[in-house]
Formats: C-alpha cells, structure tokens, sequence
C-alpha cells in the first residue's frame, strides 16, 4: 500500500485522531453521545458492517431541470419528470415485506422517522445503467441512516450534472414529493454526491459548479464524459473533500487517469484521497462483474470482498464529512490499510481551513 501525506497535516491529523480516539474512550465509560441520527450512542458503528437501521425503497417522480423543457425541440423523454429510486431508514414490521430483488429492498416500507432529518446522498449511475446498479452500496449507506437519491439518467447526455442539480433542488424544497415521503426525512443542507463511471464524470462535474455538496465520491470516473470540456479541466471549482476510487485493472476507464484528477482537485478540495483496488477492474464498482471484463476472473478479488472494502471507506469517509460525525475521523486513517494487499491508498490533505464540518 501507499500513503502520502505532508509531514504538518500528519501532525495535525495525529492530534486529531488522539481527541478522537480519547473522546470515544470517555464515552464508552458510560457516557452517551450522538450519532448521525441523534439517538444516544456510546460508539460509532462499525461502516463495513451494516448498519442500525432497516431499509426500504420507493419510486418517485421529480421536476427535470428547467433547461430541459426550454429546449427548442426537446427529446421526448427528457419531457417527463425524472424518474428517481429512493433508499431511506425503514420500519419493515412483521413480517417484512418483500423485497424488491431489483432494488434490493422493501417497496413502499414505512419510513424510520425516529432518527429524521437524515442527510442525503445523491447516487449517479454510469452510461446504460440504472439507479440499482449498485445496490450493495445504496442501502448499505441507507442503513447508516441516509437517504439515498438515485435518477434515472437517459444515455450519455451532457445535462446529468444539472439533473443531479434539480434533485437537490427538490430537496432543498418545503415538500420534496407530492407524498410528503420526504418532508421531514431529508436534512437538505447536509447533502452528498457519489457516482459511479459515467456517473463519476457527473457528480465531480456538478460539485465543481454547485458547492452545496460537503462531499464527492467518484467511482471509477470518467467515460464519454457529461461535459464539453475535458474532466480533468473542468474540476477545479471542487471545494469538498473527495474521494476517488479505482479499480487497477480497470481497462474502460484507465487508471492511470488518477494523478491528473488528483492534481487538479489539489488547487481547491481539501482532502483528497484515492482508494484503489488491487485485483479489481471497472465491475468491481457495480452489483455484478461481468464475465470476460478485467477484475471478474477467478483469479480475481471476489465481488464480495471488494463491496466490503468500497462500503467501509465510502461510509466512514460519508459519514464524517456529509452526516458530520466527527467520531469516523479514526476510521479514515489510512494507515489502517497497510497490512492490506488489496488495497493501495493515497492520501492528500492540502488544507484543514476549509474543512465544512458543523
């Protein structure tokens, strides 16, 4: 594994983590403290596991951006309202509903409002996939108490940053949805973006013009790209911290695009890290690895292993910098990682200045 870092924010980091590690002692001498959703905890849970909260899904329909409906001849379906899978805190009751086996979770469950406002995630889906494309990750991060917002983008269009725009929008709105499933549930002003291939492109794009996220995860990003101009050129308004993540044998979207994304991200982003995958290639970021792509041969980590490595430094990196729980500072040390042969970590803080946490 590799780490990187300045010598002055190892020290300040150390500082940290020391408060931290000696705070999460006190508290588990009986002590309470709060957690993401306010309820009394004596520690922070663990992010590789799943979390305290059950899960369930809805389909719902949002406004498109209004660039979209003032296009002179607009695509049919860009004419409808975006069509968007929602992952929230749940009570299932007994017995539990069925789950949905594409969205991987009880449709229509009764939302866990016991722990509301609940900060969001904003997921962007690669070029012909969906918003289930990666469910592993989704209702992982709903059981940690998000709420997890994925539109349905069409093909390879140039507007999904502003799609992911509107979504915000409506979060930040008095009645997200005309069920009121949202009023409520939804911390609009705690709010992250994560994506994944194409998606990565958008949500680092998005987050370049729209500085409300408090945190970016890019997963393997790249692609045709969502914008004119190339990625690498069009980031540097970045000011959240932001983690990207790769796979080493990744053939669609070369890895050797990360030190330019990393270099760029380092005129404004804070905190930037990436988390790469030995024996993974683009798939390992998605439900299924296909058969005969790069990371899903059998001499390859297996699908499972690696959603566990993405869940646990997604989550804690998520919870710390979108939730605000300042208790998984210690899980984001990076050199928790050095025994690890899967993993290689590079880690650049270049300021604690600006660092948004409440």
């Amino acid at each position: 594994m590799r780490v990187q870092f300045s010598l002055r924010l190892m020290v300040v980091g150390s500082i940290v983590a020391a408060i931290t590690a000696l705070a999460v002692l006190v508290l588990g001498n009986g002590l309470p403290s709060l957690s993401v959703s306010g309820v009394a905890r004596t520690s922070p849970a663990d992010p590789s596991s799943r979390g305290r909260y059950q899960v369930g899904v809805v389909r719902r329909k949002f406004p498109r951006p209004a660039s979209q409906l003032a296009t002179p001849q607009p695509i049919a379906s860009l004419t409808q309202p975006l069509d968007v899978v929602i992952w929230y805190p749940a009570k299932l009751g007994t017995p539990a509903p069925t789950i949905d086996e594409t969205l991987a979770a009880p449709l229509e469950a009764e939302a866990d409002r016991g722990g509301a406002p609940y900060p969001a995630i904003l997921f962007a889906h690669g070029s012909g996939g969906g918003p289930w494309v990666s469910t592993y990750l989704t209702t992982h991060l709903a059981s940690h108490g998000f709420v997890v917002l994925a539109a349905s983008h069409v093909g390879s269009r140039t507007d999904r940053p502003a799609e992911l725009n509107s979504v915000l929008n409506q979060l930040a709105s008095p009645n997200p949805t005309d069920d009121g499933l949202l009023t409520g549930l939804v911390d609009g002003a705690r709010v992250g973006v994560v994506g994944f291939s194409l998606g990565g492109d958008s949500v680092l794009r998005m987050a370049a013009t729209d500085q409300r996220p408090r945190a970016v995860i890019a997963m393997a990003p790249g692609g045709s790209g969502t914008g004119p101009s190339p990625l690498v050129d069009s980031i540097q308004g970045v000011i959240a911290p932001t983690m990207l993540m790769w796979g080493l044998l990744d053939e669609i979207v070369a890895y050797d695009n990360h030190r330019p994304l990393l270099d760029s991200l380092g005129q404004t982003s804070p905190e930037r890290w990436l988390v790469a995958l030995r024996r993974t290639g683009h798939f390992a970021f998605a439900d299924r690895c296909l058969v005969g792509r790069r990371g899903c041969g059998p001499n390859d980590l297996p699908q499972g292993q690696a959603h566990a490595l993405i869940n646990r430094w997604a989550t804690a990196f998520l919870l710390r910098h979108v939730a605000g729980d300042e208790r998984y500072a210690t899980f984001l040390d990076p050199t928790l990682a050095t025994d690890d042969p899967d993993l290689e970590i590079t880690y650049l803080p270049t300021s604690t200045g600006s660092l948004r946490l409440p």
